[in-house]
């Protein structure tokens, strides 16, 4: 891998992770593309830069996250519970995770319009949703936790998954972007302790300034991003989101039929 891969892939990781179109989609994809095909070693590279991403989400919610060990045990209790379903499912079907992401593109490209449709069922209720985390119901936790756990399949958006899945079940917009943000960190800081012992695997695809490029890039990303997708959502234009996804699986599909 190049430094300017590196770059753009940190840049895609950023990107993505946050804004609902599946950050391991499309850093699989632009692995794909650079010719980058040991499944090992991309897919540790893709948990260290996921790693530096949760990293971007402390920074930006400093003070509410420690708020959840001072003051707001229950939302503490409700990211636990919603961390379950897929710390589950990871370690359970771990081999065959992997296998998913061994250059799966068509599968991937699916993944995006299956998360594009959903935006767009989640955008026609965000109206509608009025409920903040803190007064959340049981059953809505209990869904964005198994959408959450869905969005293991590569292509399918994690944040778009459990943003939508709030919002449908009557989180208010803010709440249910926050909520996502907040799910992300357990869930990727597990992946990537329990990703700990194969991280050395990096340095046979990768120069150590290569891996400092993307993912200072990646962090620098993650945080606009971040703030980004905040607006939008109050804004109700998750839909937007939803054509990206559409057409991003659409352009995948169409270049594998063209062999490419």
């Amino acid at each position: 891998m190049t430094f300017w891969e590196s770059i753009i892939l940190g840049i895609i990781q950023g990107l993505t992770e946050f804004l609902p179109v599946s950050s391991s989609g499309h850093l699989a994809i632009g692995q794909y593309f650079f010719g980058l095909t040991d499944p090992e070693v991309n897919l540790t590279y893709t948990v260290f830069l996921h790693f530096v991403s949760a990293l971007a989400v402390i920074m930006a919610f400093f003070s509410e996250l420690l708020d959840l060990f001072r003051k707001n045990f229950n939302v503490l209790l409700m990211i636990i519970i919603a961390t379950i379903p897929a710390a589950v499912i990871g370690v359970a079907f771990e081999n065959h995770i992997e296998k998913l992401f061994s250059n799966n593109i068509d599968l991937i490209a699916l993944g995006l319009l299956f998360t594009g449709g959903y935006l767009f069922l989640g955008d026609l209720s965000w109206s509608r949703s009025v409920d903040s985390i803190e007064n959340a119901r049981f059953e809505s936790i209990f869904w964005v936790g198994l959408a959450q756990a869905v969005a293991i399949i590569p292509g399918i958006s994690r944040s778009g998954m459990t943003i939508a899945t709030g919002l449908l079940t009557g989180l208010e917009k803010k709440s249910a972007v926050k909520f996502s943000f907040f799910l992300s960190v357990p869930i990727i800081l597990g992946a990537s302790l329990y990703k700990l012992k194969d991280f050395s695997k990096i340095s046979m695809g990768f120069q150590p300034i290569h891996i400092l490029a993307g993912g200072v890039t990646c962090f620098v990303v993650s945080y606009i991003a971040i703030k980004l997708l905040i607006k939008m959502v109050q804004r109700g234009h998750l839909y937007w989101f939803g054509i990206y996804c559409l057409a991003a699986g659409l352009i995948v599909l169409i270049l594998r039929l063209f062999g490419i």
